[in-house]
């Protein structure tokens, strides 16, 4: 193998680690937003709903033993709620987003270097040092990383850039599976908030449905 064939494969190599990079941090940025939003309707909902439990006795005739049950429906929720503003507080997403955002722009400026850089010039060589050296202060400048699950969508969606993961098994299947992981992990934090609400959903029925509670 000649030293130029060599070059040429460490330069596409390195390109396709600069272009994935790229792609899976600013996949976490959409993310973190996208978790943002959502954790400030969950409140929203859970919050709603504490309040129409308050509200239940006003409306329905119910007994002392139902209104102790709404009554612990509504702790319930109440601690979903304090809970996740907890989380929001602590983690930021909005903020880590930012971060993971402005250092995938510097590393887009490194890829599209990258893509002007000539195997056939003379200072090649030293242009994809000097690029390689820029690329890990970007991502030594950068606090935080993304996420396994941002990882997991990019490969689903650019699978030319993973030929390894895709030997030997049907792309479309594969990126289909990528997909539904990636839905599930990113999702998974909305699980027992959902379960809260369909559980307490069904104990408020049973209470202003039973003879008792008339």
């Amino acid at each position: 193998m000649t030293t130029t064939s060599v070059f040429d494969d460490s330069l596409k190599e390195f390109r396709r680690s600069v272009e994935i990079t790229r792609d899976v941090r600013f996949q976490a940025n959409l993310r973190l937003m996208k978790r943002q939003r959502w954790s400030s309707y969950m409140i929203s909902i859970l919050s709603l709903y504490v309040i129409f439990l308050s509200l239940l006795p006003n409306i329905f005739s119910l007994n002392e033993k139902d209104s102790q049950i709404l009554l612990s429906c509504s702790v319930i929720l109440s601690v979903f709620v304090i809970f996740t503003s907890i989380i929001d507080g602590s983690q930021n997403f909005y903020h880590q987003g930012e971060l993971l955002h402005r250092c995938a722009r510097k590393i887009a400026t490194v890829y599209h270097k990258l893509k002007n850089i000539d195997p056939s010039d003379v200072s090649s060589h030293s242009d994809l040092e000097k690029l390689q050296e820029e690329y890990r202060e970007i991502l030594d400048d950068c606090p935080i990383n993304h996420d396994n699950m941002d990882y997991t969508l990019i490969k689903s969606t650019k699978p030319h850039l993973f030929p390894r993961d895709y030997e030997k098994v049907w792309v479309g299947w594969k990126s289909f599976y990528l997909r539904v992981v990636y839905l599930m992990l990113s999702s998974s934090w909305m699980v027992l908030h959902v379960a809260a609400l369909i559980a307490v959903s069904v104990v408020v029925y049973g209470v202003v449905t039973a003879p008792s509670g008339k």
